[in-house]
């Protein structure tokens, strides 16, 4: 991410985790609790702009993110993301679009829904029936339906 052209880099393990003291964190929808930074330095970013900087607590908005950082940072609130992928089968640089689908249906071999417990399992394993995800999805998943995912690189 970058705000105000200084860059704050987030790895795997320090977005959506438990608080640690002495590190950049993002909090994204996804994330199991409501608010974040009890007394920490943040920044609440919805559509690229920062809305809020200050002390927390923050909630974390339906469509945006909240950023704890180490120190106090004072900036005009325009906000760049980028994001690193993994294991891509091209070149990122190449891909002018991609979609994600929503639930996971298969990993590693396992069907997540071969039945109701381990589909409302699944959905909860993916945040789905988190507080954020329910005001964003447009239509709410059902573990009795077996809804189609969608993978798509455009080159």
């Amino acid at each position: 991410m970058k705000i105000d052209n200084q860059h704050y880099p987030f790895e795997k393990d320090a977005i959506n985790c438990a608080e640690k003291k002495d590190s950049n964190l993002l909090y994204l929808p996804g994330f199991t609790e409501r608010t974040v930074g009890e007394g920490k330095y943040c920044l609440v970013i919805v559509q690229n702009r920062i809305i809020y900087q200050g002390s927390g607590p923050c909630r974390i908005p339906p469509a945006g993110a909240v950023v704890i950082l180490k120190n106090e940072i004072s900036s005009s609130g325009k906000v760049d993301f980028s994001v690193d992928f993994e294991d891509l089968p091209v070149e990122k640089s190449d891909i002018q679009w991609m979609i994600g689908g929503f639930n996971l249906l298969v990993k590693d071999g396992i069907n997540y829904y071969e039945s109701r417990e381990r589909a409302v399992k699944a959905l909860r394993e993916e945040g789905w029936d988190s507080a954020q995800s329910e005001q964003t999805q447009e239509t709410q998943l059902d573990p009795e339906i077996r809804q189609r995912t969608m993978r798509t690189l455009i080159f």
